[in-house]
Protein backbone atom coordinates (compact mmCIF):
# COMPACT_ATOMS: atom_id res chain seq x y z
CA UNK A 1 0.00 0.00 0.00
CA UNK A 2 2.85 2.42 0.82
CA UNK A 3 4.38 1.66 -2.56
CA UNK A 4 1.04 2.41 -4.26
CA UNK A 5 0.69 5.73 -2.42
CA UNK A 6 4.18 6.69 -3.52
CA UNK A 7 3.27 5.79 -7.10
CA UNK A 8 0.23 8.07 -6.80
CA UNK A 9 2.55 10.84 -5.56
CA UNK A 10 0.96 10.98 -2.12
CA UNK A 11 4.09 10.95 0.09
CA UNK A 12 2.34 12.28 3.21
CA UNK A 13 -0.26 9.52 3.14
CA UNK A 14 2.47 6.95 2.46
CA UNK A 15 4.48 8.19 5.43
CA UNK A 16 1.46 8.15 7.74
CA UNK A 17 0.66 4.55 6.80
CA UNK A 18 4.31 3.49 7.12
CA UNK A 19 4.55 5.04 10.59
CA UNK A 20 1.48 3.08 11.74
CA UNK A 21 2.93 -0.15 10.37
CA UNK A 22 6.26 0.55 12.06
CA UNK A 23 4.57 1.18 15.41
CA UNK A 24 2.60 -2.04 15.12
CA UNK A 25 5.77 -4.05 14.38
CA UNK A 26 8.16 -2.43 16.84
CA UNK A 27 7.94 -5.38 19.25
CA UNK A 28 8.08 -7.99 16.48
CA UNK A 29 11.20 -10.01 15.76
CA UNK A 30 13.04 -10.15 12.41
CA UNK A 31 12.17 -10.33 9.62
CA UNK A 32 8.80 -8.65 10.30
CA UNK A 33 10.18 -5.59 12.08
CA UNK A 34 12.94 -5.23 9.47
CA UNK A 35 10.41 -5.15 6.66
CA UNK A 36 8.45 -2.47 8.54
CA UNK A 37 11.69 -0.45 8.76
CA UNK A 38 12.19 -0.86 5.00
CA UNK A 39 8.71 0.46 4.25
CA UNK A 40 9.20 3.34 6.65
CA UNK A 41 12.51 4.23 5.02
CA UNK A 42 10.88 4.14 1.58
CA UNK A 43 8.21 6.57 2.71
CA UNK A 44 10.77 8.92 4.26
CA UNK A 45 12.90 9.17 1.12
CA UNK A 46 10.73 11.82 -0.50
CA UNK A 47 10.39 14.05 2.54
CA UNK A 48 13.37 13.46 4.83
CA UNK A 49 16.30 11.78 2.99
CA UNK A 50 18.69 12.12 5.96
CA UNK A 51 16.35 10.20 8.21
CA UNK A 52 15.55 7.75 5.42
CA UNK A 53 19.24 6.81 5.16
CA UNK A 54 19.45 6.36 8.93
CA UNK A 55 16.68 3.76 8.57
CA UNK A 56 17.62 2.16 5.24
CA UNK A 57 21.36 1.54 5.62
CA UNK A 58 20.97 -0.98 8.51
CA UNK A 59 18.12 -2.61 6.55
CA UNK A 60 20.46 -3.08 3.59
CA UNK A 61 23.01 -4.84 5.78
CA UNK A 62 20.32 -7.12 7.20
CA UNK A 63 19.12 -8.24 3.78
CA UNK A 64 22.66 -8.69 2.47
CA UNK A 65 23.55 -11.69 4.68
CA UNK A 66 21.84 -13.99 4.12
CA UNK A 67 20.84 -12.51 0.79
CA UNK A 68 17.18 -11.56 0.34
CA UNK A 69 17.59 -10.22 -3.18
CA UNK A 70 14.29 -8.48 -3.86
CA UNK A 71 14.29 -6.60 -0.55
CA UNK A 72 17.97 -5.75 -0.78
CA UNK A 73 17.27 -4.31 -4.23
CA UNK A 74 14.40 -2.16 -3.01
CA UNK A 75 16.23 -0.90 0.07
CA UNK A 76 19.32 -0.07 -1.99
CA UNK A 77 17.35 1.75 -4.68
CA UNK A 78 15.54 3.93 -2.14
CA UNK A 79 18.80 4.62 -0.29
CA UNK A 80 20.39 5.67 -3.58
CA UNK A 81 17.44 7.97 -4.23
CA UNK A 82 17.90 9.53 -0.78
CA UNK A 83 21.56 10.18 -1.56
CA UNK A 84 20.61 11.77 -4.86
CA UNK A 85 18.18 14.10 -3.08
CA UNK A 86 21.14 15.16 -0.94
CA UNK A 87 23.24 15.65 -4.09
CA UNK A 88 25.63 12.88 -3.02
CA UNK A 89 25.98 11.10 -6.37
CA UNK A 90 29.08 9.08 -5.51
CA UNK A 91 27.40 7.56 -2.46
CA UNK A 92 24.33 6.79 -4.57
CA UNK A 93 26.51 4.91 -7.06
CA UNK A 94 28.29 3.10 -4.25
CA UNK A 95 25.13 1.83 -2.58
CA UNK A 96 23.87 0.56 -5.94
CA UNK A 97 27.14 -1.14 -6.79
CA UNK A 98 27.25 -3.01 -3.48
CA UNK A 99 23.83 -4.51 -4.22
CA UNK A 100 24.51 -5.25 -7.88
CA UNK A 101 23.80 -8.97 -7.54
CA UNK A 102 20.22 -8.26 -6.45
CA UNK A 103 19.12 -6.33 -9.53
CA UNK A 104 21.79 -6.56 -12.23
CA UNK A 105 19.49 -8.69 -14.39
CA UNK A 106 16.29 -6.71 -13.87
CA UNK A 107 14.43 -5.66 -16.99
CA UNK A 108 13.00 -2.16 -17.25
CA UNK A 109 9.69 -3.27 -15.72
CA UNK A 110 11.58 -4.84 -12.83
CA UNK A 111 13.35 -1.56 -12.15
CA UNK A 112 10.03 0.29 -12.18
CA UNK A 113 8.51 -2.22 -9.76
CA UNK A 114 11.43 -2.08 -7.34
CA UNK A 115 12.38 1.56 -7.66
CA UNK A 116 9.05 3.32 -7.55
CA UNK A 117 7.44 6.04 -9.69
CA UNK A 118 9.28 6.73 -12.94
CA UNK A 119 9.23 10.48 -12.27
CA UNK A 120 10.87 10.01 -8.87
CA UNK A 121 13.45 7.50 -10.01
CA UNK A 122 14.27 8.93 -13.42
CA UNK A 123 17.90 8.25 -14.25
CA UNK A 124 18.38 5.55 -11.59
CA UNK A 125 19.01 2.87 -14.22
CA UNK A 126 21.49 5.11 -15.99
CA UNK A 127 23.25 5.81 -12.71
CA UNK A 128 23.59 2.08 -12.08
CA UNK A 129 24.84 1.31 -15.58
CA UNK A 130 27.35 4.14 -15.47
CA UNK A 131 29.18 2.81 -12.43
CA UNK A 132 29.42 -0.94 -12.27
CA UNK A 133 31.86 -2.27 -9.68
CA UNK A 134 34.99 -3.81 -11.14
CA UNK A 135 36.82 -6.91 -10.02
CA UNK A 136 40.61 -6.83 -10.37
CA UNK A 137 42.18 -10.27 -10.07
CA UNK A 138 45.83 -11.33 -10.08
CA UNK A 139 46.51 -15.06 -9.98
CA UNK A 140 49.92 -15.36 -11.66
CA UNK A 141 52.53 -15.64 -8.94
CA UNK A 142 51.33 -13.57 -5.97
CA UNK A 143 47.55 -13.60 -5.47
CA UNK A 144 45.48 -10.48 -4.98
CA UNK A 145 41.87 -9.49 -5.58
CA UNK A 146 39.90 -6.30 -5.13
CA UNK A 147 36.31 -5.31 -5.75
CA UNK A 148 35.58 -1.68 -6.49
CA UNK A 149 39.11 -0.81 -5.32
CA UNK A 150 38.54 -2.54 -1.96
CA UNK A 151 40.80 -5.56 -1.19
CA UNK A 152 39.03 -8.91 -0.93
CA UNK A 153 40.07 -11.29 1.83
CA UNK A 154 39.35 -14.79 0.54
CA UNK A 155 40.05 -18.35 1.62
CA UNK A 156 42.05 -20.54 -0.79
CA UNK A 157 38.84 -22.26 -1.88
CA UNK A 158 37.13 -18.92 -2.51
CA UNK A 159 40.15 -17.85 -4.55
CA UNK A 160 39.74 -20.93 -6.72
CA UNK A 161 36.03 -20.34 -7.21
CA UNK A 162 36.53 -16.68 -8.06
CA UNK A 163 39.18 -17.54 -10.63
CA UNK A 164 37.00 -20.17 -12.30
CA UNK A 165 34.06 -17.79 -12.52
CA UNK A 166 36.31 -15.13 -14.03
CA UNK A 167 37.53 -17.71 -16.54
CA UNK A 168 33.96 -18.63 -17.54
CA UNK A 169 32.02 -15.35 -18.03
CA UNK A 170 28.95 -17.18 -19.34
CA UNK A 171 28.59 -19.03 -16.06
CA UNK A 172 29.10 -22.48 -14.59
CA UNK A 173 26.67 -24.99 -13.15
CA UNK A 174 27.21 -26.34 -9.66
CA UNK A 175 28.13 -29.71 -11.15
CA UNK A 176 30.72 -28.14 -13.47
CA UNK A 177 32.28 -26.24 -10.56
CA UNK A 178 32.28 -29.44 -8.52
CA UNK A 179 34.22 -31.29 -11.21
CA UNK A 180 36.71 -28.46 -11.69
CA UNK A 181 37.39 -28.10 -7.97
CA UNK A 182 37.07 -31.63 -6.58
CA UNK A 183 36.41 -33.98 -9.52
CA UNK A 184 33.90 -35.89 -7.40
CA UNK A 185 30.31 -35.33 -6.30
CA UNK A 186 30.83 -36.30 -2.65
CA UNK A 187 32.15 -32.78 -1.96
CA UNK A 188 28.93 -31.02 -3.04
CA UNK A 189 28.07 -29.73 0.45
CA UNK A 190 31.56 -28.32 0.97
CA UNK A 191 31.40 -26.52 -2.39
CA UNK A 192 27.97 -25.05 -1.68
CA UNK A 193 29.25 -23.68 1.64
CA UNK A 194 32.29 -22.06 0.00
CA UNK A 195 30.21 -20.66 -2.85
CA UNK A 196 27.70 -19.17 -0.42
CA UNK A 197 30.53 -17.48 1.51
CA UNK A 198 31.98 -16.06 -1.71
CA UNK A 199 28.59 -14.70 -2.79
CA UNK A 200 28.53 -12.64 0.40
CA UNK A 201 31.70 -10.92 -0.80
CA UNK A 202 31.35 -10.77 -4.59
CA UNK A 203 28.23 -10.26 -6.75
CA UNK A 204 27.44 -13.68 -8.27
CA UNK A 205 24.26 -14.67 -10.07
CA UNK A 206 22.06 -17.65 -9.39
CA UNK A 207 22.93 -20.90 -11.21
CA UNK A 208 24.49 -20.94 -13.71
CA UNK A 209 26.84 -19.00 -11.48
CA UNK A 210 28.58 -16.06 -13.10
CA UNK A 211 30.21 -12.87 -11.94
CA UNK A 212 27.94 -9.83 -12.08
CA UNK A 213 30.82 -7.38 -12.40
CA UNK A 214 33.34 -6.47 -15.04
CA UNK A 215 36.65 -8.27 -14.62
CA UNK A 216 40.26 -7.30 -15.13
CA UNK A 217 42.64 -10.22 -14.62
CA UNK A 218 46.31 -10.85 -15.30
CA UNK A 219 45.66 -14.30 -16.78
CA UNK A 220 43.11 -12.83 -19.20
CA UNK A 221 45.68 -10.23 -20.24
CA UNK A 222 48.25 -12.99 -20.74
CA UNK A 223 45.86 -15.00 -22.92
CA UNK A 224 45.10 -11.88 -24.96
CA UNK A 225 48.81 -11.20 -25.58
CA UNK A 226 49.39 -14.79 -26.67
CA UNK A 227 46.42 -14.67 -29.04
CA UNK A 228 47.93 -11.58 -30.67
CA UNK A 229 51.42 -13.02 -30.85
CA UNK A 230 52.76 -10.40 -28.43
CA UNK A 231 55.39 -12.59 -26.81
CA UNK A 232 57.33 -9.90 -24.95
CA UNK A 233 54.14 -8.47 -23.42
CA UNK A 234 53.01 -11.97 -22.43
CA UNK A 235 56.32 -12.66 -20.69
CA UNK A 236 56.10 -9.38 -18.83
CA UNK A 237 52.59 -10.28 -17.70
CA UNK A 238 53.67 -13.72 -16.46
CA UNK A 239 54.71 -13.26 -12.82
CA UNK A 240 54.61 -16.92 -11.88
CA UNK A 241 52.47 -20.02 -12.05
CA UNK A 242 48.70 -19.69 -11.92
CA UNK A 243 47.34 -20.24 -8.37
CA UNK A 244 50.44 -22.24 -7.58
CA UNK A 245 49.11 -23.59 -4.26
CA UNK A 246 45.92 -25.00 -5.78
CA UNK A 247 45.51 -28.71 -6.40
CA UNK A 248 42.03 -28.40 -7.93
CA UNK A 249 41.97 -30.54 -11.10
CA UNK A 250 40.54 -27.82 -13.35
CA UNK A 251 43.08 -25.28 -12.15
CA UNK A 252 46.07 -27.63 -12.35
CA UNK A 253 45.11 -28.43 -15.94
CA UNK A 254 44.83 -24.78 -16.94
CA UNK A 255 48.05 -23.90 -15.09
CA UNK A 256 49.97 -26.45 -17.14
CA UNK A 257 48.32 -25.44 -20.39
CA UNK A 258 48.89 -21.71 -19.85
CA UNK A 259 52.56 -22.12 -18.99
CA UNK A 260 52.94 -24.56 -21.88
CA UNK A 261 51.38 -22.13 -24.35
CA UNK A 262 53.70 -19.35 -23.24
CA UNK A 263 56.72 -21.65 -23.36
CA UNK A 264 55.85 -22.79 -26.89
CA UNK A 265 55.47 -19.17 -28.01
CA UNK A 266 58.88 -18.34 -26.53
CA UNK A 267 60.57 -21.29 -28.24
CA UNK A 268 59.17 -20.02 -31.57
CA UNK A 269 60.35 -16.48 -30.87
CA UNK A 270 63.60 -14.79 -31.78
CA UNK A 271 63.21 -12.08 -29.13
CA UNK A 272 66.27 -12.86 -27.01
CA UNK A 273 65.32 -10.45 -24.23
CA UNK A 274 61.89 -12.04 -23.85
CA UNK A 275 63.41 -15.53 -23.96
CA UNK A 276 65.93 -14.69 -21.24
CA UNK A 277 63.29 -13.02 -19.06
CA UNK A 278 61.10 -16.12 -19.22
CA UNK A 279 64.07 -18.48 -18.76
CA UNK A 280 64.97 -16.63 -15.57
CA UNK A 281 61.40 -17.00 -14.31
CA UNK A 282 61.43 -20.77 -14.89
CA UNK A 283 65.11 -20.96 -13.87
CA UNK A 284 66.05 -24.54 -14.84
CA UNK A 285 64.40 -25.03 -18.25
CA UNK A 286 67.41 -26.17 -20.28
CA UNK A 287 65.68 -25.86 -23.65
CA UNK A 288 64.90 -22.18 -23.07
CA UNK A 289 68.48 -21.34 -22.09
CA UNK A 290 69.86 -23.22 -25.09
CA UNK A 291 67.36 -21.46 -27.38
CA UNK A 292 68.58 -18.09 -26.12
CA UNK A 293 72.20 -19.15 -26.50
CA UNK A 294 71.65 -20.19 -30.11
CA UNK A 295 70.23 -16.76 -30.93
CA UNK A 296 72.95 -14.71 -29.26
CA UNK A 297 75.72 -13.25 -31.38
CA UNK A 298 79.15 -14.71 -30.72
CA UNK A 299 80.37 -11.43 -29.26
CA UNK A 300 77.34 -10.85 -27.03
CA UNK A 301 78.60 -10.24 -23.47
CA UNK A 302 75.73 -12.32 -22.08
CA UNK A 303 77.00 -15.55 -23.67
CA UNK A 304 79.45 -16.39 -20.89
CA UNK A 305 76.81 -16.30 -18.14
CA UNK A 306 74.29 -18.25 -20.23
CA UNK A 307 76.87 -20.90 -21.17
CA UNK A 308 77.62 -21.28 -17.49
CA UNK A 309 73.90 -21.65 -16.74
CA UNK A 310 73.51 -24.31 -19.42
CA UNK A 311 76.50 -26.22 -18.09
CA UNK A 312 75.16 -26.03 -14.52
CA UNK A 313 71.72 -27.39 -15.51
CA UNK A 314 73.29 -30.24 -17.47
CA UNK A 315 75.45 -31.14 -14.50
CA UNK A 316 72.45 -31.06 -12.15
CA UNK A 317 70.45 -33.24 -14.51
CA UNK A 318 73.46 -35.49 -15.22
CA UNK A 319 73.15 -34.89 -18.96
Amino acid sequence: MVRCLLELERPEAALSLAERARNLCQHETPPNNIYAELVYGMALTATDPHRALHILLPVIEYYRRPLVAHRLARASLYAAQAYLRLDQHQKARSVLSRAVVSFAELAETGWQLMAGPATTFAGMRQLFDAKRPQLVLNVLGTYSASLHAEPLVLTPREQELLFLLALHPNGLSLYHLLMLIFDRESKRRSLVTSLSALRNKVPISQEPYRLMVTVEADFLELQSHLARGQVAAAVECYQGELLVASSAPGIVDLRERLTGMLRAAILNSSDVDAILTFANKLDDDLELWEHALNLLATDDPRRTAIEAKVAYIKQEWDI
